[in-house]
């Protein structure tokens, strides 16, 4: 509609799509309807704004005058700001043991964030380490669902569902890695903020997440219902810290382009263009 107003009106059109709905893997039908309307709209679109690589490369093929990519909405490096606290006794308030190796996911639970594989990856884990725990900060109309499954494979002592949370800076301080499985991304702001946390994160093949997470530098990264796959990843970084505060370096590094300072200076760069 926006872009139709615009089209009437003969005014410029700035339009960011923060991830296409039509993406590598997706069912014919979002190719046919989304793909066709965001093709057709897109000679009415004088700036289009993308957020990942995968977008940005569909819409050069579109019709749009200009178009470009950003790095997502950016990360609020003063919200992720923890205070001195307590990180044992932190712990123990959400769950975790002392000897506990917390694995945190943070996502709305619903099918297209693929609780149900992490689930299957805990189940792997937790037959060889009785410390693996997973860590879950979201709600959703999947959540009994998810509970359920949990409970079906006799895992529920080893998972956390601690709900929606406002702290997830200080849950995301005391865990000891971020794993992400969605089948679906445009550019996942919790990976960015375990990323600028100095997190390892172990991910699934997606767009959004590709951008993020180099494989083998910041992370591993596994097809999205590679339970075996994500649990030899994640094996892996259980029995290597070094290797852990290694991928977590690196990632604390790249997250600086994805500052909200940064993605400001980059909208700015391009709203300046625009006459």
């Amino acid at each position: 509609m926006g872009r139709l107003i615009g089209k009437k009106f003969k005014i410029p059109v700035i339009y960011t799509a923060h991830g296409f709905h039509f993406y590598k893997g997706c069912p014919f039908k979002n190719k046919l309807m989304y793909k066709t309307v965001e093709k057709y709209l897109s000679k009415y679109t004088d700036h289009l704004i993308t957020i990942n690589g995968e977008d940005f490369e569909a819409a050069k093929k579109m019709k749009a005058k200009h178009v470009y990519q950003i790095n997502g909405i950016g990360i609020d490096e003063n919200k992720m700001k923890v205070e001195s606290f307590d990180k044992d006794e932190f712990r123990k308030e959400i769950g975790l043991e002392k000897d506990d190796f917390a694995i945190l996911t943070i996502s709305e639970m619903n099918k297209n964030k693929n609780y149900l594989t992490m689930l299957d990856t805990i189940k792997i884990l937790s037959k060889e380490n009785k410390h693996i725990k997973f860590v879950s900060c979201g709600r959703g109309v999947w959540q009994e669902k998810i509970k359920q499954y949990a409970k079906d494979l006799g895992i529920e002592k080893n998972c956390i569902f601690l709900g929606f949370r406002t702290d997830v800076a200080k849950i995301i301080s005391v865990c000891d890695l971020f794993f992400h499985a969605s089948f679906r991304e445009g550019l996942t702001l919790s990976v960015m903020e375990s990323m600028n946390a100095g997190k390892a994160c172990v991910v699934s093949n997606v767009r959004g997440n590709r951008d993020l997470i180099d494989d083998g530098k910041g992370g591993f990264i596994c097809e999205p219902t590679d339970a075996e796959g994500f649990a030899e990843k994640i094996k892996t970084l259980v029995n290597d810290e070094k290797l852990r505060a290694k991928l977590g370096g690196y990632n604390k590094n790249k997250a600086q382009t994805y500052t909200v300072d940064f993605v400001k200076k980059q909208l700015e760069d391009i709203y300046n263009k625009i006459k």
